[in-house]
């Protein structure tokens, strides 16, 4: 690990806890001509153990629909309302790539902001991809991302996966077992190897966002580095994994040419946001 390395991921910024119903509201109320029914919707949700399918409306035209109880609209807050992912410093963006797709957000919020890119959006949770092909046809982009009901891995000969979901919380699947604390259940899912997404490209693939919920290490090792020198610029979200660190992730994106710029540290332990670029 060089020093330019550990420099670069020390030098972190700390992202302040977002998960929080009452600090969600003030972009609720910002954001959403129809923020009050929202609000009351969520708040019946969380402590009345009411079920709603919530549709929101921007005040940016975006419409957008959450599943029936689902608590996956916390990623849109982040993606559309804080802009975690920065989508305005990877300019010019003709195509991207978003793995781990769950409501759309961040494939909206990139084509909001690039409106002639195009797209492939990987997001394996049956009930997440229906919305995401909902939320991109009801914006009337959904010519331009392809969906592809899928999991994301490093191994090509790998086609299916167990994915573990959560109920009622579709931004945590993933196909990392979890520890068994939390009920999951498990459902067979297709699978595809990033190497195989990025092959498909003739061109340069100028955004790669992931956020894979502990499965970053197992597919960004498993992916040979020549299959990444067509990406520009990567974010990606990582997760606490025993016997990991996302030093190894960077150094492993390094060798291909793509070195950090930007790390954001997470409060809660051992989660955080890194950005790499290629070098112009």
């Amino acid at each position: 690990m060089t020093s330019e390395l550990t420099l670069g991921l020390g030098d972190a910024e700390t992202l302040e806890a977002s998960g929080s119903l009452w600090q969600a509201f003030g972009f609720l109320r910002a954001e959403l001509t129809n923020w009050p029914l929202v609000v009351m919707q969520l708040l019946a949700q969380r402590y009345l153990g009411l079920r709603y399918t919530i549709n929101w409306r921007t005040r940016h035209d975006l419409r957008l629909v959450i599943p029936r109880g689902d608590r996956s609209w916390r990623t849109l807050v982040e993606t559309l309302g804080a802009d975690c992912y920065r989508v305005g410093d990877y300019a010019p963006v003709r195509f991207f790539v978003d793995c781990g797709a769950n409501l759309g957000g961040f494939s909206l919020a990139v084509l909001r902001r690039y409106p002639d890119a195009r797209g492939v959006a990987l997001e394996p949770s049956p009930v997440a991809a229906r919305a995401l092909r909902s939320n991109l046809a009801a914006n009337d982009v959904h010519a331009s991302v392809e969906v592809l009901d899928c999991a994301l891995v490093g191994n090509p000969c790998q086609k299916k996966v167990h994915l573990f979901e959560r109920a009622e919380d579709t931004c945590t699947s993933s196909v990392v077992e979890p520890d068994g604390s939390i009920p999951y259940r498990a459902i067979d899912v297709c699978a595809v190897s990033l190497a195989e997404v990025l092959g498909g490209r003739d061109g340069d693939v100028d955004l790669l966002k992931m956020d894979v919920e502990g499965a970053e290490y197992e597919i960004v090792l498993g992916t040979p580095v020549d299959a990444l020198r067509c990406v520009r610029n990567v974010v990606f979200e990582y997760h606490p994994v025993s016997g990991r660190r996302p030093e190894s992730l960077v150094g492993h994106f390094q060798e291909a040419g793509l070195h950090a710029r930007w790390h954001v540290r997470s409060v809660r332990p051992g989660f955080g946001l890194i950005c790499a670029a290629r070098d112009s």
